[in-house]
């Protein structure tokens, strides 16, 4: 009977230790993104210059760019103008995600 008392002491104990160290951990993730460290928003982005790193081919749902190091999903403006990978562009656009390029 002493033994099963002093497992569930032990236990209890165990299972608010951890419970602490949960809570702490969930504090800490509530921190604010300093601005230096956030992303630039796509209305930012209009009007600069990325490179295509994936062909675009709006047929095809294919396209990604490099802006600023940081990489999007493209489509060119120009309806069925395929970019291939390695050409300049400019941001005319964003809808969502997806900028909208044209050479």
């Amino acid at each position: 009977m002493t033994a099963v008392l002093v497992v569930l002491l032990v236990l209890a104990l165990a299972l608010l230790a951890l419970r602490r160290r949960a809570r702490r951990r969930a504090r800490g993730r509530g921190r604010a993104v300093p601005p230096s460290r956030m992303a630039p928003a796509p209305t930012d982005l209009v009007g600069r210059t990325a490179v295509v790193i994936e062909r675009i081919a709006n047929g095809e749902g294919v396209g990604c760019v490099a802006i600023d190091g940081q990489v999007w999903t493209a489509r060119a403006l120009e309806g069925e103008r395929v970019i291939d990978a390695g050409e300049e562009v400019e941001v005319v656009e964003f809808r969502g995600a997806t900028a909208l390029v044209a050479r």
